[in-house]
């Protein structure tokens, strides 16, 4: 079958290539199949990593520098993004407080703290934004937000009244929440929470037993995090009466979304689909043939909403067919099948299942 229009609309392979990267490098290769297709290069993401880039580019926003704490509470420089038509600052996660650029031995799940993501909403109301958006996804976290939520005034305390370290791995601790003293610019604002999957907060498809494996943490420590988020969950509950545990897309970037709900009153809606609707997606496909979605790993967790998931279903509106290409897949890969992508292909020379440091050494 010929195809004549083929729209590229894949995210970032996290640890490799960029969206855009990726999509130039379809290209090349479509182009010497066929010569003659039209092909519309789209990069998209899902509120993780590369969303920021991708917004810059495509809605003419502006770069603004902010120094933060990473997760392990190094000092470094980042950016949000700022977008003068409708004066909205927009904060990716994932360039504060993200995995992709931890070793393995740096990962720290217990200890890793989205501190500086609160830092860097401090600095855009400094500046008189108030409509923020906060792109949720690739973090290396599993705080619930905690270490945001101390940078804007809230203080979580142990029984003898003294503020916890920074990390989920400390919040079994938590005696009580004090909210008097949260940033009264908050109440200002309009906040909405760009999440990368809608996994709720706890439970056998929450936060911790989903995604912080991938963050470095052992059974023990998923245990001692499960533990933690479902204590802060109740004391939550009873310092701001939002019952966060079952909360739809609550789990996103190790709870920060459910944090962020609770305590400052942030809308969380999907990544994926804010940012198909910013670069105007849906007119992009229209008489497509083919659509080439991926992103770096595809698996069982790809359905939660995942960006490649929401591409696929809008083109599926249109009877579009779908193809995702990733460097490698993982268990449970086969149920994207379900959620209209019609086949995946890995790029990687060792097979279908890999580790991802096998994938990256194939490119």
């Amino acid at each position: 079958m010929l195809f004549m229009k083929i729209v590229l609309a894949p995210q970032s392979f996290k640890g490799s290539y960029t969206g855009q990267e990726v999509c130039e490098l379809l290209s090349e290769g479509i182009l010497k199949a066929h010569p003659e297709a039209e092909i519309v290069q789209q990069p998209v993401a899902d509120g993780g990593d590369g969303t920021l880039d991708i917004l810059v580019y495509s809605r003419n926003g502006t770069y603004k520098e902010v120094t933060v704490l990473d997760s392990q509470q190094n000092d470094k420089v980042s950016s949000w993004g700022y977008f003068s038509d409708t004066k909205t600052a927009f904060i990716e996660s994932a360039s504060i407080c993200g995995i992709a650029s931890l070793a393995e031995l740096e990962k720290k799940p217990l200890t890793a703290t989205s501190y500086g993501v609160g830092q860097c909403i401090k600095q855009v109301l400094d500046e008189g934004i108030r409509h923020i958006v906060i792109g949720l996804g690739g973090s290396a976290t599993n705080d619930g937000g905690t270490g945001l939520l101390s940078t804007l005034g809230v203080r979580f305390l142990d029984a003898q009244g003294t503020p916890l370290p920074q990390g989920g791995g400390y919040l079994g601790n938590l005696a009580s929440v004090d909210i008097s003293g949260l940033d009264s610019r908050l109440q200002q604002c309009r906040i909405e929470v760009a999440c990368d999957v809608d996994n709720p907060l706890l439970g056998p498809q929450g936060a911790t037993m989903v995604y912080s494996e991938q963050k470095g943490a052992s059974d023990v420590d998923k245990d001692l995090l499960e533990s933690g988020l479902t204590h802060f969950a109740a004391l939550t509950k009873r310092s701001c009466g939002v019952d966060i545990a079952a909360l739809s897309y609550g789990g996103a970037a190790g709870g920060m979304a459910a944090g962020l709900h609770a305590y400052i009153g942030a809308e969380l809606i999907s990544g994926a689909d804010l940012v198909l609707d910013l670069v105007g997606f849906d007119k992009l496909i229209e008489g497509a043939d083919l659509v080439i979605t991926g992103e770096g790993r595809i698996d069982g967790q790809t359905v939660y909403n995942k960006a490649p998931i929401v591409v696929a279903k809008r083109a599926k509106q249109r009877g579009i067919k779908v193809i995702a290409v990733t460097g490698y897949v993982g268990d449970g890969y086969e149920a994207v099948f379900d959620h209209g992508i019609d086949a995946v292909y890995p790029i990687g020379t060792g097979g279908i299942l890999m580790t991802i440091e096998k994938a990256l050494s194939s490119q």
